[in-house]
C-alpha cells in the first residue's frame, strides 16, 4: 500500500552520455527549489535528489530507469518537474 502524500513516476535516462556532473548539478539545483523529500532510485540504490555527491553514486546511463519519488506539499509538482528534466536529452549543456 502507497502512504499518502508519496508521489512516484518512472522515468527513463536519454542523454547519450548518462547522467554525468553537469546534468547532475541542474537535477539537484531543480530538486532544492522544492520542500518536499525527494529521492531518486536505481535498482536497490536510493539516493537523496537534493545531493549532487549522491546522485553521482547512481552511475545512471543512457537507457537505465530511473524511479523518482517525493513527499510533501509540493511533491507532486517536483516529481513532475523532475521526470521531464532525467527525460529530457539535456542538449543546451552538452554541446556547450
Amino acid at each position: 500500500m502507497v502512504a499518502a502524500g508519496i508521489h512516484r513516476a518512472m522515468v527513463t535516462v536519454r542523454n547519450s552520455k548518462g547522467l554525468h556532473m553537469r546534468p547532475l548539478e541542474l537535477i539537484a539545483k531543480k530538486a532544492l527549489s522544492f520542500r518536499s523529500q525527494i529521492f531518486v532510485t536505481r535498482g536497490n540504490t536510493r539516493v537523496d535528489a537534493k545531493s549532487l555527491l549522491h546522485l553521482l553514486t547512481l552511475g545512471a546511463e543512457p537507457g537505465m530507469q530511473l524511479e523518482i519519488d517525493a513527499t510533501g506539499e509540493d511533491a507532486s509538482e517536483a516529481v513532475e518537474q523532475l521526470v521531464v528534466l532525467i527525460g529530457s536529452e539535456f542538449e543546451s549543456i552538452d554541446h556547450t
